[in-house]
């Protein structure tokens, strides 16, 4: 992990995910289609989800936040 992590600090240090991208730009994001899925995988087989619940509702209150002045 240590390894992993340091690789990542040096390698990718100026990396700017999609998804902060689309938030910058104010478009909607794909976070629907990732952790909405591992929601609905997670209610199919009785496995909770609430950090991705979490997540999704984060982001979804930022999306509608886009056009409000």
């Amino acid at each position: 992990l240590q390894e992993t992590l340091t690789m990542v600090r040096s390698e990718h240090r100026d990396h700017i995910p999609s998804m902060l991208r689309d938030v910058q730009a104010g478009r909607q994001t794909e976070i629907e289609s990732l952790n909405g899925a591992v929601i609905a995988f997670g209610q199919q087989y009785g496995v909770e989800t609430p950090r991705n619940q979490t997540l999704l509702a984060l982001i979804r209150q930022r999306e509608a936040n886009y056009h409000k002045a």
